[in-house]
């Protein structure tokens, strides 16, 4: 999924006409631009349970962090840059992160963490969001629904529209949610996400 697709579906919900560049200066397309990366680290955050969304998860060794440590931990490394939520490391050990800076007692850490797949890049002059990565269809609409409800009243003057998206979105959202348990197994000892 690009960056143009998720955009192009955020107009369809906003009864927009689709494009074909992000740098476009149709309406609708601009809003949506100035609302995408905000919007797609939202959705992470929403699924930052113990387990992180499944299909946005990394793995990286960390690289030492040059500084004075002076914290009770041992070590200090750098804190990824594209990491929305940390998960763990991968050895189960604790950490504190300040400031950009991830403090453990592990000497070899791999950081579990959600990461966010947008870059941006600069199209006939515009700074417009970068992305390609396969997302789950659930996750798409709700991201879709979500940057469209963000914009709707400006876009369409419309005033039940961005009550309506979302309300879309809160229902994809909690669709991604359930469609991404069933492909993370549980844990006897997690909390039970719905509450059941």
């Amino acid at each position: 999924m690009t960056a143009l697709e998720l955009v192009n579906k955020a107009l369809i919900k906003l009864n927009q006409p689709e494009v074909t560049l992000l740098s476009d200066t149709a309406t609708g397309v601009g809003a949506l631009r100035s609302v995408f990366s905000d919007t797609v680290n939202e959705l992470f955050e929403a699924g930052s349970s113990k387990r992180g969304w499944s299909f946005m998860k990394k793995r990286v060794a960390l690289v030492a962090h040059v500084g004075t440590n002076i914290t009770d931990y041992t070590y200090m490394y750098d804190f990824p840059s594209d990491c929305v939520v940390p998960l763990e490391l991968k050895d189960g050990g604790q950490y504190e992160i300040e400031s950009g800076v991830l403090y453990t007692d592990d000497d070899e850490p791999v950081l579990i963490y959600t990461y966010n797949p947008v870059t941006t890049t600069v199209e006939n002059s515009v700074t417009i969001p970068v992305m390609d990565v396969d997302l789950p269809s659930s996750f798409q609409e709700a991201l879709a629904a979500r940057m469209a409800s963000k914009v709707a009243g400006k876009v369409t003057e419309s005033k039940d529209l961005p009550q309506s998206l979302f309300q879309e979105y809160f229902m994809m959202l909690r669709t991604a949610l359930q469609y991404d348990a069933m492909l993370t197994p549980v844990n006897d000892d997690e909390e039970d996400i719905w509450g059941e």
